[in-house]
């Protein structure tokens, strides 16, 4: 099983395990891989992530704790396309992002990541 999988299983379980605060979505994972469409996501540097997914980091303040997936960070921070208006580029802002492939402004084939 590779990091990234180990790792989303890992968020995904422990957001199932939360208090009764949250609506979680539990997702069923068979086989090795497993996708999810972000493309449904408002274009904004403030996007709401689906249910169930958040952003973590250990060290710094831009995410929850990851032993702890209850603090999650459920909203973006910053947004970029790969041309055009708003591209990122070697300067921009570190930040939990959605990035969308093309124009910023238009594309309508989006990810998340935390740059």
């Amino acid at each position: 099983m590779n990091k990234k999988l180990a790792g989303l299983i890992a968020i995904v379980i422990g957001l199932a395990v939360t208090n009764a605060v949250a609506q979680i979505t539990n997702v069923s994972l068979t086989g090795t891989s497993y996708s999810q469409n972000f493309d449904t996501m408002t274009t904004s540097a403030t996007s709401t992530l689906p249910i169930g997914w958040g952003f973590t980091a250990t060290g710094t303040t831009s995410g929850g704790n990851p032993a702890n997936p209850t603090t999650a960070t459920t909203v973006t921070s910053q947004d970029a396309g790969t041309s055009g208006a708003g591209v990122i580029t070697s300067v921009s802002a570190g930040g939990n992002y959605l990035y969308v492939n093309g124009v910023l402004a238009t594309g309508t084939d989006k990810a998340n990541r935390h740059t």
